[in-house]
């Protein structure tokens, strides 16, 4: 019996980057086959991007947050690979960003393409008005429109996972907007209002409007969540040990992004 291909997983690389290597080893955990391209290659030559199930945008700091997290990876995205993303997602196919990946998505207008999102919807910076570095639960929208959310809610429930972020709340002009994203199930994850694990891990921890810490367009096929859960994919991970990590590894969430796609 010949056994189906692993699906490809293409993460794109900007200066300044650096949690590629953790979102490939997630991704490689649940069986998919990836490959990591630079931004500059990828602007000569998109095949790799075509030819991926899915498309991810990693954190770190790319071009170093010059002029804001995340905008000039957005302009570069926008305009050299804009076009093949917005293809990638109309062809029923995921792109996620995580942190800086979710800023330069939203930023971008790839993840709010033709209306997706109520406008003035941003990331700013934290409340605080300071970076933010520990652990926190998220909580998946059962009612999400991205299939791989949802089917994490009706099953394990919550990751435990990092924040590392300076320009990370989740902005909404009025209560309207937040009942309008909820409405076309576009709030992907929350933050547990009440942390789940120790006392000391953050529950919302940049003051995001509904503590919303992630969302995806309307189709559920483009995703962005500021949290890391490639970083919690080992149980030695977990500051709880392994007992803590079976009950909230990110690997599910891994796995059904991989199901969403096949």
């Amino acid at each position: 019996m010949i056994g189906l291909s692993p699906p490809d997983v293409a993460i794109i690389q900007a200066p300044g980057t650096n949690r590629g290597r953790d979102l490939g080893a997630a991704f490689e955990a649940v069986g998919a086959r990836v490959t990591a391209h630079l931004l500059d290659a990828l602007a000569v030559d998109a095949s790799p991007l075509r030819a991926a199930r899915v498309i991810a945008l990693p954190g770190g700091f790319s071009f170093g947050d010059a002029l804001g997290a995340g905008r000039l990876w957005s302009i570069a995205l926008d305009t050299r690979l804009g076009d093949v993303l917005r293809e990638h997602i109309a062809r029923g196919r995921l792109v996620i960003g995580i942190c800086n990946g979710f800023q330069a998505l939203l930023r971008s207008g790839i993840l709010t393409d033709d209306g997706d999102l109520p406008p003035r919807v941003a990331l700013v910076p934290n409340a605080a008005g300071a970076f933010v570095c520990g652990w926190t639960t998220l909580v998946p929208s059962a009612s999400s429109v991205a299939p791989c959310v949802a089917a994490l809610a009706q099953g394990q429930g919550t990751i435990d996972c990092p924040v590392a972020h300076g320009e990370g709340r989740f902005f909404a002009p009025d209560p309207r907007t937040v009942a309008a994203l909820e409405a076309a199930g576009q709030i992907a994850f929350r933050y547990a209002a009440r942390p789940l694990g120790p006392s000391a891990w953050l529950g919302n921890p940049n003051g995001s409007a509904s503590d919303i810490a992630g969302i995806t367009n309307r189709a559920g096929t483009a995703l962005g969540l500021m949290p890391h859960p490639e970083n919690h994919i080992r149980g030695r991970q977990h500051p709880g040990g392994q007992g803590a990590s079976r009950a909230s590894s990110g690997l599910p969430f891994f796995r059904a992004m991989l199901a969403q796609v096949a």
